[in-house]
């Protein structure tokens, strides 16, 4: 029988070994233990770069899809938030399972580690199977729902419909991500996401190149999408094999560990389906405000791909490495029973965290031509863009609280408190982005400042949540 899922408090590890649960390999860093400062750049290092490297994916995407045509530049931008929609699935696993490992790591508890990283595995494969399914039967549809039109439409569909088609890569890679992260190693991560990235940059360029200099068949945007699944999946590959090895500190190749368990997908979806369900609605809200944004024209489109995910995804990604450390941080020193040190975990973070934030606000501020143009020369996608983070970067400061308070509450086990804030604040998006931008002067400006007026108060509500500590003894 595989071990049974406790709820915290977790007994201490002599306890544990008592009882027979065996203990997780000597570490080379106990995050339990020593200086916070040495241990959140050590963690949110190669984590920020992972994630910069796994933002390459769209930059890539984006950046080749322009050199393949308008079309397909603009339909980029429409599809955008139905990548994040479809995040938000495979979510419910792997944001479940990471504070599930962090917790009984910091506990010492090796076996319910190796038991949930199995189900988890079983778990999310079942999703994405669900998810290929129907995604590959609506994907003609969804380029109409989101606003897209004329020539948009087929290459969208085209690129939706492949990478449907390849969802257990799309599912597999940020799980093994979570795994790893989790158990404090975050290094991992970032040199797969770096293979994984120039397999992908290779791949693009043949797919758009290839067929002029090399006589290659023209996949279209639809290849974009296979070459995206091919180089995630076989990082996921890499990553799963490292783990069955004990990358992750654990081995979860035990007999009769694979048999799905009603109990444990519960208490995984428990703590996933909150965080999940933030990302949903997140994607929700941006899709309806794209139906706002291409009343401007499709060039607005065309920006918002630029804007959001190749250049100010760059900091946003900054703020979540760093959230994922304190997410770390405060799952293990719970496990291991030292809450004021997970208490300090985050505000240190955050600390750290602002600094790389402001400078991004100020690079917006300051060279917003020069950036755009890394991206695109069509004077009508400038203007919008210009227009987009130049706005954008007056909430840049206030991510970094939203973000690494908001990380540490899902690492404590209590995601619901970040979805009873975050989905709330988002939605007022939709009412404040449709009265700012069609009835003020404001126009698309006004879109992009309820984003702003949305962030801050996120920021403000999550900080004060966190302050208030009841998180910290709290089940899961």
């Amino acid at each position: 029988m595989p071990p049974r899922i406790q709820r915290v408090p977790i007994p201490d590890s002599s306890a544990t070994r008592a009882e027979g649960t065996e203990p997780l390999k000597k570490e080379r860093r106990d995050l339990t233990e020593g200086p916070l400062v040495p241990h959140l750049l050590r963690l949110s290092g190669p984590a920020i770069l992972a994630l910069i490297l796994h933002n390459f994916f769209g930059v890539n995407d984006t950046f080749f899809a322009a050199k393949l045509g308008q079309a397909e530049s603009n339909a980029m931008g429409v599809i955008l938030f139905i990548l994040i929609l479809n995040f938000s699935v495979s979510a419910i696993v792997n944001r479940g399972v990471m504070p599930l490992v962090s917790r009984y790591i910091g506990a010492k508890d090796r076996a319910t580690v190796d038991h949930v990283i199995a189900q988890g595995l079983v778990f999310s494969m079942t999703l994405a199977t669900i998810v290929s399914i129907v995604g590959s039967v609506l994907s003609p549809h969804f380029i109409g729902w989101l606003g897209g039109s004329g020539e948009t439409v087929g290459p969208g569909t085209s690129y939706l419909r492949t990478l449907y088609l390849c969802q257990w890569a799309i599912f597999l890679a940020p799980l093994v991500d979570s795994i790893l992260i989790a158990s404090g190693n975050t290094v991992m991560p970032m040199l797969l996401q770096g293979l994984s990235v120039a397999i992908n940059t290779v791949l693009n360029w043949l797919v758009v190149y290839g067929p002029e200099e090399l006589g290659l068949p023209e996949l279209g945007l639809g290849g974009l999408a296979l070459t995206t699944a091919f180089s995630r999946g076989l990082a996921g590959v890499i990553g799963l094999i490292a783990i069955f090895r004990g990358a992750s500190g654990a081995r979860p190749l035990l007999k009769g560990q694979w048999r799905p368990r009603r109990a444990t997908y519960w208490r995984i979806a428990r703590l996933g389906l909150p965080t999940a369900t933030s990302i949903a609605m997140y994607s929700a809200v941006y899709i309806v405000l794209t139906n706002f944004i291409s009343d401007f024209g499709q060039d607005a489109l065309g920006a918002l791909g630029i804007g959001f995910r190749g250049l100010e995804s760059f900091c946003f990604h900054v703020m979540v490495g760093f959230g994922f450390a304190s997410a770390t941080l405060v799952g293990q020193n719970l496990g291991a029973l030292k809450p004021e040190r997970a208490v300090r975990s985050a505000w240190v973070a955050v600390g750290i965290a602002i600094v790389p934030a402001t400078l991004s606000a100020a690079a917006f501020l300051l060279f917003p031509e020069s950036l755009v143009a890394l991206y695109t020369s069509a004077p009508g996608i400038t203007h919008f863009t210009i227009g987009y983070i130049s706005t954008i970067a007056w909430s840049q400061f206030f991510l970094a609280f939203e973000e690494v308070f908001g990380e540490a509450l899902i690492g404590a086990g209590v995601p619901r408190w970040f979805m009873l804030v975050v989905v709330p604040c988002n939605l007022l998006r939709i009412p404040i982005a449709w009265w700012l931008a069609f009835h003020t002067s404001l126009g698309i400006l006004g879109i992009w400042w309820a984003v702003n007026v949305t962030t801050m108060l996120k920021a403000a509500l999550l900080t004060v949540l966190f302050w208030k500590g009841r998180w910290k003894d709290r089940e899961i």
